[in-house]
């Protein structure tokens, strides 16, 4: 009989834990929202409710029982321990923008994008851009599709060396 790897992380994203892996995987409960704390908050909801109350324990389950906790909110870490999470598992990652990224001079768009650009739009494309930071030695790639409704071609459009 075979049998699968010991995963290392178990993560549980955005939602109280609903169970834990019996495999010895770590437990990475990742907070976007405090819930129920939104519901009653900004829904008016009664903490008492039975469908709030569930709502707790989970969370407050997911806080104990967690060996890291992971949050977009740099000023959760009181609420977090107030309802079981020990202090040395809060870890938080930024949802947003580097404002220090965007100081200086902005660098010109390389002349094959201006170029690429000018025909879709001489061609009357319709342009949906999307820019994704996936780098291949120094290599940006910027997908582009164009096209009429829903039709068109697309292409990636390579930026640096």
């Amino acid at each position: 009989m075979w049998s699968l790897p010991r995963p290392p992380i178990r993560s549980i994203p955005s939602r109280p834990p609903s169970s834990l892996s019996k495999t010895g995987a770590r437990l990475v409960y990742e907070v976007h929202d405090l819930w129920p704390l939104t519901p009653v908050e900004v829904g008016g909801m009664s903490p008492k409710h039975p469908f709030i109350r569930l709502l707790q324990w989970a969370e407050d389950f997911g806080y104990k029982k967690a060996d890291t906790v992971i949050s977009m909110l740099p000023c959760a870490k009181d609420y977090m321990m107030a309802h079981g999470m020990a202090a040395e598992k809060y870890h938080v990652i930024p949802n947003g923008v580097d404002v220090d990224e965007w100081q200086g001079a902005s660098q010109p768009l390389p002349a094959a994008h201006v170029q690429r650009l000018a025909e879709l739009k001489a061609d009357k494309r319709f342009l949906i851009g999307y820019v994704k930071r996936s780098w291949s030695g120094q290599c940006a790639r910027f997908p582009v599709a164009g096209g009429r409704a829903a039709t068109g071609a697309a292409g990636d459009v390579c930026a640096g060396g």
